[in-house]
Order: C-alpha cells, then structure tokens, then sequence
C-alpha cells in the first residue's frame, strides 16, 4: 500500500510540473481516477484542460486516445464498426476510439446527443455494442472530458443521464499573475506536458525492455530467424536501457550518479553524455548486457508459454482484437492440445502399449520354452 501512495505522489508531481498552480484540482482529478470514475472539466478555452489531461495519461502510463468533438463526429467513429472483408467472407469489426484505457474527449459538449449518447454504455459498463455483438474493454478504462460553457457558440447541452456518468466536475479558473508568467517560462521551449513521465520502478523499466524484445525473441521462436520489424521495439528497449544507467541512477556500477544531460526537454530532449571515453565505453557496455539480459528473459517467457503462444494468435486471426479480459482468461486456462496431436498421441500411446504387451507374451513364451528344455 506504502508503494501504491509514493506512485500517487510521484505521478501527481510530475503533473504539476505540467499544470502550474492548480494543486487542488489534480488531487481531486487523481482521486476520481483511483475510485474508478471520470472527470468533466468544465471552463473556457484556453485554462490548460486539455494539457492536464494529456499530463495525467502521460504520468500513469495508460494508452490513450484523443477526440475533437466537432458535430461531425459520429457514434462509430467512438465505438467502431464492421466492415465486410471480402479475403475472409466476414464482417471484421474494426475499434473505435473508445477502445484505450483513457479517453480523452475534448469539448465534448461540441458534438451532437446522438454521438453524445454513444459514450453512455462504455462510461457505465465498460463495454460497446456493435451490430447486436457486445465486446468488453480492457479495464481501467477513464474518460477525461473538457466542455466549453454551455451557451457558447456550436455547444449542445449534455443530457442528465450523461452528467451522472461523471464522478466529479471541477473547473480550472484563471491562474495568477505570478503563474502566468511561470507558465510563459516553461512553454519558452515547447509544450510543458511533453516532459511529464510516466512514473516506473526499477523493476518495471526492466520488464518494460523484456517486452520490447519480446518481438525479435518471437521471431527467432518461431521463424527462427530474424528480420527488420523489431527494429523500432530494439530502439526504444536501447534508450530506455541506457536511460536506466545514465540519467534514472538505476545501476549498482554507477549508483545514483546521472552522466547524461537533457536539453530541450519539452521538445523532446536532445541528451548528452557528460563522462569520460572510458565510462562511456563501459556504459554502453552495461547497455548491452541489460538489453541482453531482458531479451533472454522474454524468450524463455515465450518458451515456457508456447502453446499459450498459438492459442492467442488463433484468437487473435479469428477475432482481430483482445480484451485485457480475454488474455487473462487464455492465459489462465489450461493448454488445449489440437486433435489431431491428441489422437496422434492416443494411436502411438495404444500402439506402444500393444508392443509392450507383444513383448511381454514373447518373453513368456521364451521362458516357459527355457524351463521346457530344463526338464
């Protein structure tokens, strides 16, 4: 529980870093997303709601997506359609933007009660209903939702039944004089909420890199070979590698000594390494082994789950999406062996079994033939 608190608080500061001045209103944001429930901020263009949202999804770590409300957004551009798909002879449905962990839907009161309506299913029961086929959204799924002031131009007023889908409405309000001019600051360089972070222990950046190699080891596990379309996953596993040693203090070597420099940081960060050729040479060193390490890691994940393996490509050939639900049910549930190798192993199964009774007889009859001509 001690560790949940201390990721709150991390998370909350790395917001604040983002949205200047408006303390009361993130913990009341963090609070609602802990409960489960989401947040409606309601105030003129122009306050920072949009940039607290996109904070918020960058400091938790949740896959996001973002729609502009305007009136011709439509409801299946939220939930997704079905498509006929002529290679299969199927419908194919294909998922909307409501299909992440947070949903972020700006101005929403912008958009018509029809499209409107279509978030009230998924906010309650977090699910969509598509031509009559229920699916489930993976868990946790927020909706973080900014509206312009009702009477403004283009607005349409959100229905009672939508209002309640909210667990709170907050509203930013002005900032001061002495926020603004830290706001102006710290957006001399670009966007603040382009350097929040997403907040992670040690061990969960070394199973994040576990899962960047997981491509390439699933390659060489089942092609056994390798090809190029690992290659973003290897560069992100690298930087995150190198991140860990040289700037997050996350190595016994070097302890909690930073030897990178970042610049322009809201711009994305140009780093720099501030060490001698030789401890360059033995981080990247440490790169190495680390990246090495984790990939070794993934394959024998992917080795022992074999099986688990197959059975998640052939659902995901039959259905083209997966619930976090739906993985952990496949995860769960015990390894279905194909027919044809179940009846395989039955024939060779009776087959042995038959031979072995063959030999049995045989050495009978040899012995009673033995015991034959001893008399």
């Amino acid at each position: 529980m001690e560790k949940v608190r201390e990721k709150v608080l991390f998370a909350l500061q790395e917001v604040q870093r983002a949205v200047i001045g408006k303390q009361e209103v993130t913990e009341t944001v963090m609070k609602a997303f802990l409960a489960g429930g989401h947040v409606l901020v309601e105030d003129i263009p122009g306050l920072g709601k949009t940039t607290m949202a996109i904070a918020f999804s960058r400091a938790i770590g949740l896959q996001k997506r973002r729609v502009q409300f305007t009136p011709d957004v439509l409801p299946s551009d939220l939930t997704g359609f079905t498509i006929y798909q002529k290679e299969r002879n199927a419908f194919v449905y294909h998922p909307g933007a409501v299909v992440c962990n947070l949903l972020l839907a700006d101005e929403i009161n912008r958009a018509s009660p029809k499209t409107q309506s279509a978030l009230l299913e998924v906010m309650e029961e977090g699910q969509v209903t598509v031509d009559g086929k229920t699916r489930k959204i993976a868990p946790p799924f927020l909706v973080i939702a900014t509206e312009n002031p009702s009477g403004s131009a283009g607005t349409q007023l959100l229905p009672e039944s939508q209002l309640d889908r909210f667990m709170v409405c907050v509203k930013m309000g002005y900032p001061t004089i002495r926020e603004e001019m830290e706001i102006l600051r710290k957006n001399e360089n670009g966007r603040t909420s382009d350097a929040v972070q997403q907040v992670m222990t040690k061990e969960e950046l070394a199973n994040k890199i576990a899962t960047f190699t997981g491509g390439r080891a699933a390659e060489e596990l089942i092609f056994h070979s390798i090809t190029t379309g690992a290659s973003n996953d290897i560069e992100q596993a690298t930087k995150l590698a190198r991140a860990m040693i040289s700037r997050y203090g996350m190595s016994e070597d070097f302890d909690m000594v930073a030897m990178e420099n970042v610049t322009n940081q809201y711009l994305g960060g140009d780093s720099s390494l501030s060490c001698s050729f030789e401890t360059q040479t033995l981080l990247d060193k440490k790169v190495v082994e680390l990246v090495r390490m984790e990939h070794q890691k993934a394959l024998k994940i992917l080795q022992d789950n074999i099986g688990k393996l197959h059975e998640l490509a052939k659902y995901l050939y039959e259905h083209e999406t997966i619930t976090g639900e739906e993985f952990m049910k496949i995860l769960n549930a015990p390894v279905q062996v194909p027919t044809a190798v179940a009846e395989s192993e039955s024939n060779t199964k009776s087959e042995n079994n038959a031979e072995s009774e063959n030999s049995t007889e045989a050495d009978a009859d040899t012995s009673s033939g033995k015991v034959n001509l001893q008399k």
